[in-house]
């Protein structure tokens, strides 16, 4: 009962904020969802790829490791690149960008993996600088709340990966690969919207 009345309570701040303000948590919810598939989804088929691509424990060591560094190296490009082209410009690029990595990282071997891998957490890292600033700027009386739902969305993206990559596998015959290239498809999606 009282989740339903917080709910309502939410729904109800959320439409006050009108029309514009509802396209913009929609936009917002749907990039934070893109803000860790690319890493989560990893795990659940990471003997699958061991196998497929013949990795040393240390090499997938790597794998595992290099997108949070190159998250955290390429957070400092997000405020030069929100500057130059502005913040929905730069999450809107940077989206496509995280899109063709998803695509690319598991069909261009070896090599392509670590480097698509790389860039998929550099993606990442610029839009996880951008987005408080976003909320707190267009939900100015409403930042606790944004960023609570935000966070909800990041985890359920994280969640989502993590729990489906290997259900995915199964059902595209066994493959690794679509099943990995499958978490483009929200960011296509935000990009979209």
């Amino acid at each position: 009962m009282a989740l339903k009345g917080m709910s309502r309570h939410v729904i109800g701040k959320l439409y006050e904020e009108g029309v514009s303000g509802g396209t913009a948590l929609v936009g917002l919810l749907l990039v934070a969802i893109n803000l860790r598939p690319a890493l989560t989804s990893v795990s659940p088929v990471l003997k699958n790829i061991a196998e497929g691509l013949s990795l040393s424990p240390a090499a997938l060591g790597v794998l595992t490791t290099l997108p949070v560094v190159c998250l955290g190296l390429a957070a400092p490009l997000a405020p030069k690149l929100s500057r130059r082209i502005g913040p929905e410009r730069t999450i809107f690029i940077i989206l496509i960008l995280l899109a063709v990595t998803l695509l690319a990282r598991p069909v261009t071997g070896t090599l392509g993996l670590f480097v698509f891998t790389a860039l998929a957490g550099a993606c990442i890292g610029i839009m996880n600088v951008l987005l408080p600033g976003i909320v707190k700027r267009d939900f100015p009386a409403r930042v606790s709340l944004m960023t609570g739902l935000y966070t909800v969305a990041l985890n359920l993206g994280a969640s989502l990966a993590a729990g489906a990559t290997e259900p995915l596998r199964q059902a595209f015959g066994n493959q690794w690969q679509p099943s990995l290239a499958f978490w483009l498809v929200p960011a296509v999606i935000a990009a979209l919207v």
